[in-house]
């Protein structure tokens, strides 16, 4: 919808910095990127928007918006970090790293539980 604009956009360019990402990086993708966001800001926008999502659990049309932007941070975070070896020790050991690791196992349990994969869209 037309309200929903911005908040699409914004989607959807996570979702190109992620494809920036992928791959041998000849352009600087990746470095412009990391410039962008750092491990801790992904995990925090990730544990956000679960927040909200839990907040207005009764209202369908955030729960699908937060669920795609977590989707699309998650790949993000992985194609930036995770692949690239870019996370160090203090992300894979930091507390804000058990959080999003504590959100997908809720997510995939959640999905279980509805015996649909639909929740993880």
């Amino acid at each position: 919808t037309p309200e929903d604009a911005e908040l699409m956009y914004y989607l959807q360019c996570i979702h190109l910095c992620s494809l920036l990402c992928l791959g041998d990086d000849l352009s600087g993708g990746k470095a412009f990127v990391h410039a962008l966001f750092d491990a801790r800001e992904l995990t925090v926008m990730v544990v956000l928007c679960d927040n909200v999502q839990k907040r207005h659990s009764e209202k369908p049309g955030i729960g699908h918006v937060c669920r795609l932007l977590k989707q699309n941070v998650l790949h993000l975070l992985r194609a930036s970090c995770y692949e690239d070896g870019m996370q160090g020790s203090l992300f894979q050991s930091g507390r804000l790293h058990l959080m999003v690791l504590e959100i997908m196992l809720e997510d995939l349990v959640d999905t279980v539980n509805q015996g649909s994969l639909q929740a993880l869209e």
